[in-house]
């Protein structure tokens, strides 16, 4: 069943939207291509009026704030999104876009490659897409952007965030997993793991949304349509916990994500006190679906999260 306009099928949800900084500039590199440096200490080519787009075979678009300069280092966000979905409505859906002018960051929104079944969708452990003739390499696209928005936009490195919903939240755990220092932090929106990876050594950060009453990536794990089996979240979280040498998990207050019922829905449990100032949690939403309707507040608190790291 499709789920309004901002939401896939299946593997699904998400938001669209535009803004931010136009124009390009800088030293042409080989082949036309842009070639900036806006990563080193003092970059001699970092555009005051930067692309909108990076990485010239897959283009990914990017928004900054419409005050941006090269005086000041920008946390980075890039947003995955779900299966059927578009980077551009999945940030609406996470609040990223709504965002950019009032947290100042840099956001950008890749898309995936269209699946066996036609939906943009992610090559990532938990998905149940399948593509063809060849699965394409979307951990190292991603990572490949994270390094090509370093050169061309004027970013902490010290603040690289991954939000991602559903197909796209697998993809951002799958990252964790895979390369836990290649970003800072990351926030997953009904996103799993596939329970037979093996995970790298190391912190890391990841904040797991997740409804209770999700049929679609269920939070108790199990086998999926596909035959995937997935962790539950809990375990997913305990894995990450473990990994980043946190302490024992602890039950903190309650959290209002929804508009309906009233009152606190949400449990909290985070692992803390980890290496590198690390922390992992998951807020379970009880009684909601795979695409709930959250507040902004409840995206603010996500941020607030995220941005703490």
């Amino acid at each position: 069943m499709c789920v309004l306009v901002v939401a896939g099928c299946g593997s699904s949800d998400g938001g669209g939207g535009s803004g931010g900084v136009a124009g390009s500039g800088g030293a042409a590199g080989s082949g036309g291509v842009e070639a900036f440096d806006c990563d080193v200490s003092e970059p001699a080519n970092c555009p005051e009026v930067p692309p909108q787009t990076i990485d010239a075979s897959r283009p990914a678009q990017v928004q900054a704030p419409s005050d941006y300069t090269t005086a000041t280092r920008y946390p980075l966000v890039l947003v995955l999104h779900a299966r059927g979905s578009s980077a551009a409505a999945t940030a609406i859906y996470l609040g990223a876009t709504q965002r950019i002018e009032a947290r100042q960051f840099v956001l950008v929104t890749p898309d995936g490659t269209e699946d066996t079944e036609g939906r943009l969708a992610w090559n990532a452990g938990a998905s149940d897409s399948t593509f063809e003739p060849e699965a394409p390499d979307d951990s190292a696209y991603v990572l490949g952007l994270i390094e090509e928005a370093k050169r061309t936009y004027r970013l902490d490195p010290s603040r690289i965030y991954l939000m991602g919903s559903s197909n796209g939240g697998h993809l951002a755990i799958d990252i964790l997993c895979d390369d836990p220092a290649s970003v800072t932090a990351a926030v997953s929106q009904a996103g799993a793991l596939s329970a037979d990876t093996t995970c790298a050594e190391g912190p890391t950060s990841l904040l797991s949304v997740h409804g209770t009453s999700d049929e679609t990536v269920a939070v108790g794990g199990g086998e999926r349509e596909s035959g995937i089996a997935i962790l539950s979240a809990i375990n997913l979280l305990a894995g990450f916990g473990e990994r980043s040498g946190c302490d024992p998990f602890v039950i903190l207050p309650n959290l209002n994500l929804l508009p309906e019922p009233p009152g606190s829905e949400t449990r909290v449990r985070s692992y803390s006190n980890c290496n590198a100032e690390a922390e992992n949690g998951l807020w379970a939403v009880q009684q909601a679906p795979h695409v709930p309707d959250f507040t902004d507040d409840a995206r603010d608190l996500w941020f607030d999260w995220l941005f703490a790291r």
